[in-house]
């Protein structure tokens, strides 16, 4: 009665059930034997089976040298080992041994019972799902070198179209000064106007890049030093709301993060969504702070959007994936734009340099 439960166990089972018999030299094999490896599924003695040539020689001698650590006795408790194993069409196999050992009253083994399972297919997810996440980190990091090359470009522009422009003038008016001496007085008076605006400006392009007021003036007067800046240009209104806490709550690192998605966010909404109104708003909540910025733009069709998914949204997603932060979209054509960050809270985190 229990052969025949024994028999039906290895029938059900998912896993080719083995059995072997150390002192009589045979081994059994389940019925997984056969459905997962193509072997027929029977008592095999001696060698007949031939098992060991089967292992994948790359993986032979680890394996056989582990197992023989528990047949000798050497080691006891679980035997557990991966490799590949020849099946009977000639492919491999990714497989999982475990067994136990049964010993005498001499402690020697007499028998050892286990399973083995066809891990192949969870091997090809787990190796899908590792490129994919491959492919995830690569579109990232693109992601961060576009943006870079693209403030770059910016920069450059801005250098070359405003300062450099700035400049060439005060030196016309420095000129002119030289060689008139009737125009000496307005024409250096001119120069220096001109050369304070290419300071202003200069100063303006080192705001953007780096916001010193962060770690100088903290987060919530640099986003108002930015919304104020937003609405001298006219082109929208922008508000923020916050709770004042914020500044104890938050560390450095997080504050910039913030500022640099709303720096981007902000930049999205005057480029590309024709809004008139933004609302910035950051709140502490439980377990997360929250940081919300809603435009009334025209909004966009989010699954068009994923299929060419640009770079300011990438870098959004990258930046906020350092934090373990919840990036949430809310939009659809007409209906503007909502962006909801969710920074999970936790007074002992610490942040990657």
């Amino acid at each position: 009665m229990s052969n025949e439960r024994y028999l039906l166990a290895t029938k059900a089972s998912n896993e080719a059930i083995w059995d072997w018999d150390a002192v009589e030299q045979v081994s059994f094999w389940g019925e997984g034997f056969n459905t997962l490896f193509g072997y027929p599924s029977m008592f095999y003695t001696g060698s007949s089976l031939n098992w060991e040539n089967k292992i994948h020689p790359d993986d032979q001698d680890r394996v056989l040298k582990l197992i023989n650590k528990y047949t000798s006795g050497e080691k006891k408790g679980l035997y557990k080992a991966e490799y590949r194993f020849r099946k009977a069409d000639g492919t491999y196999a990714n497989v999982v041994d475990k067994g136990y050992c049964l010993y005498n009253e001499e402690g020697k083994v007499i028998r050892m019972i286990g399973s083995t399972e066809d891990m192949t297919e969870r091997k090809l997810l787990e190796e899908k799902l590792l490129q994919q996440e491959i492919h995830k980190q690569q579109q990232i990091a693109q992601a961060v070198v576009d943006v870079q090359e693209n403030e770059r470009a910016e920069i450059g522009k801005e250098l070359h179209d405003n300062v450099n422009q700035l400049l060439t003038t005060a030196k016309l008016f420095l000129e002119l000064a030289r060689n008139d001496a009737s125009m000496q007085e307005s024409m250096l008076k001119k120069s220096s106007d001109t050369i304070m605006n290419a300071i202003n400006e200069i100063r303006k392009i080192s705001r953007s890049l780096m916001p010193a007021s962060i770690s100088d003036l903290g987060l919530i007067s640099s986003i108002n030093d930015l919304v104020d800046n937003i609405n001298l240009s006219r082109q929208l209104l922008a508000e923020f709301k916050y709770d004042r806490n914020i500044e104890k709550r938050l560390k450095a690192k997080e504050k910039l993060m913030f500022f640099r998605i709303i720096q981007e966010q902000v930049n999205n909404s005057l480029k590309h969504a024709e809004a008139s109104h933004l609302l910035i708003s950051i709140s502490n909540h439980r377990k997360t702070t929250r940081l919300e910025i809603k435009d009334n733009g025209k909004g966009f069709d989010q699954d068009q959007a994923r299929k060419k998914e640009g770079i300011g949204m990438l870098n959004i997603m990258s930046r906020a994936a350092i934090f373990n932060a919840k990036v949430e979209i809310i939009t659809a054509p007409g209906k503007g734009c909502h962006l909801v960050i969710d920074l999970p809270y936790s007074s002992k985190k610490t942040i990657p340099e």
